[in-house]
């Protein structure tokens, strides 16, 4: 086997293809530095306004300082809220009572006779009692859009209960003139009573545990409310110190280094703010994955932008960074195209984005050589000559895939390796090291040149899963053309589908092909959000069912399947 991975390395270097492939990874290296613009990634920072240092103080105090302290006060308020759910229910079921209580009397006016004047009281009743309940369910549902969930439910649900509403609002507001007309108010509502009552049956009131509530409010002194109030406390007494200073003409500081030493606490006071108010944020919203059931089929209401996965990443994030006291801005976030994983642009960002183009072309080239090594070469009459050698047939076939593998991994690495070096050209090598969130269970700081090296052997078992697929239909169908296009078009549905099919991630998560990128895993899902039109395309997604598990495991699993029924069907083929 190793004299047929031997022979057919040496075929492949004379052959021109390689060459080729060289002149178009050297052209797409030389675009791709003029399209190659990512959105530099933000943070936010104080803004300083005024002409002396005591002005930017005082617009910091009114101006951003103000947004934190208010922010703080509403997650404290929001996790308070938040425990109201039981009150909520309570409300809307004391509340619906008094709707069908009031009902009942406005048919009953209907046996008795009753004037229209009577009739028309006990209907504005109803009407009262109907608007009374939406607006208990309305305020439930509002205080989800600002940080707690009171009433959370299905966008489905919440649709169905709104179109209901509406229609018995528009018939509970009709003026009772004639028994026609009670009737038909009547009629609608009996009709629509049932499927209206169990749309508010649908809702759900998630609650939080005493500890969780205690951590962040001033329940009994909440632990992390403590613990980012002295932070802050810290930071406004350096900035206090620091006006007293200049106030007394006690300062060394220059009036530049002034400023630059308030506009570095303001900004430690903003971002420490900011990490607890989300530390806040995705406990709240894992705490209503945790309270609703059968999530994998429902989308809640107003948190369409989360999922469990990406929800726990950013609560295992923002944990991490509280707990140790540090900032987003202490470390640079995985690499993605759309956005540079700095505040700017360097060699890793460059890099990364090259080698999404270069993995993709080079597929392609693995895939081509691949399908022409067996039938290609049963067409042309080469494969006989092996088979009058003393080589068994399973040595020539996966000598031959081994061949194709160890070529596609130079490929790789030298493409990577080009890519880093005309990157640091361009762009620079400076990095901070990059914080990123592993399988969502783990948090961990690494190099952003192991991210580089991450993501290379990831595309080469992406590789590796095409080329053994290639090898399959090489073996199973004498057409090399036919062969190609089979398994590039199947690359293609694979890279696009993601981003140009509607709701592709309701049931992708169970499409096995989903699964295959191991970069994907460190992190780099939170952080791909550009609308960028690479990004889309080759972007590292993750599924709700993404795991460690399943990206080994599918990819291992289909190779080995392949190269186990080509290896049969190799077997017994006429050469």
């Amino acid at each position: 086997m190793f004299n047929v991975t031997k022979t057919e390395l040496k075929k492949m270097v004379s052959r021109p293809g390689i060459y080729i492939l060289s002149v178009l990874l050297a052209i797409i290296l030389v675009v791709g530095i003029f399209i190659y613009k990512p959105n530099n990634y933000k943070l936010s920072s104080a803004t300083l306004v005024g002409k002396n240092y005591q002005e930017k103080l005082a617009y910091f105090n009114n101006g951003d300082k103000k947004k934190i302290d208010d922010a703080i006060d509403k997650t404290t308020n929001a996790f308070t809220l938040y425990d109201q759910s039981v009150s909520y229910k309570k409300r809307i079921d004391d509340e619906s009572r008094a709707l069908t209580s009031s009902y009942s009397e406005l048919k009953k006016s209907r046996i008795l006779g009753d004037d229209f004047d009577y009739r028309n009281s006990i209907r504005i009743e109803v009407l009262s009692n109907l608007e009374t309940l939406n607006n208990t369910i309305t305020e439930g549902i509002n205080n989800a859009q600002n940080g707690s969930y009171n009433i959370v439910t299905t966008k489905a649900n919440y649709e169905q209960y709104e179109k209901k509403y509406a229609t018995l609002k528009e018939y509970f507001s009709l003026e009772i003139t004639t028994d026609e007309t009670l009737n038909k108010i009547i009629s609608v509502y009996d009709k629509e009573k049932s499927s209206f009552f169990s749309a508010i049956n649908n809702f759900y009131y998630p609650t939080i545990n005493d500890e969780t509530q205690k951590s962040f409010t001033k329940n009994e002194k909440g632990t992390n409310l403590y613990t980012v109030l002295n932070r802050l406390n810290s930071i406004e007494y350096q900035i206090s110190k620091l006006t007293n200073e200049i106030n007394t003409n006690t300062s060394n500081l220059s009036s530049q280094e002034q400023t630059d030493k308030l506009t570095k606490l303001a900004n430690e006071y903003i971002w420490t703010g900011e990490t607890y108010n989300n530390l806040a944020k995705y406990t709240l919203i894992s705490s209503v994955f945790d309270e609703v059931e059968n999530i994998d089929e429902m989308k809640l209401l107003y948190l369409t932008d989360y999922d469990e996965y990406n929800t726990n990443s950013n609560l295992i994030k923002y944990d991490y960074l509280f707990k140790n006291n540090k900032f987003e801005s202490s470390y640079a976030n995985p690499l993605t195209i759309g956005t540079s994983s700095n505040q700017e642009t360097n060699a890793y960002d460059y890099a990364y984005f090259a080698m999404k183009l270069f993995g993709f072309i080079i597929i392609i080239y693995s895939i081509i050589h691949a399908c022409a090594t067996i039938s290609g070469e049963q067409k042309d009459g080469t494969l006989r000559y092996f088979a009058m050698r003393p080589v068994k047939r399973s040595e020539l076939l996966f000598g031959k895939f081994f061949a194709t593998v160890i070529m596609s991994l130079i490929l790789i690495i030298f493409s990577g390796i080009i890519s880093l070096l005309v990157g640091g050209a361009v762009f620079g090598f400076k990095s901070a090291d990059i914080f990123t969130v592993f399988n969502s269970n783990s948090a961990l700081v690494i190099k952003p040149i192991a991210m580089i090296i991450i993501n290379m052997f990831s595309l080469f078992v992406e590789l590796m899963v095409y080329v053994s697929i290639a090898y399959l239909l090489s073996c199973l169908i004498k057409s090399d053309l036919l062969n190609v296009t089979l398994v590039i078009v199947f690359l293609l549905i694979n890279t696009l589908m993601p981003a140009f099919v509607v709701g592709a991630k309701s049931w992708l998560a169970y499409y096995p092909f989903s699964h295959m990128s191991l970069y994907a895993l460190y992190g780099s899902n939170l952080y791909a959000n550009s609308n960028n039109f690479f990004n889309l395309v080759f972007g590292a997604k993750v599924y709700a069912t993404t795991s460690i598990v399943l990206t080994v495991t599918i990819p291992l699993l289909i190779i080995l399947i392949c190269l186990i029924v080509a290896s049969v069907v190799f077997k017994r083929k006429e050469l």
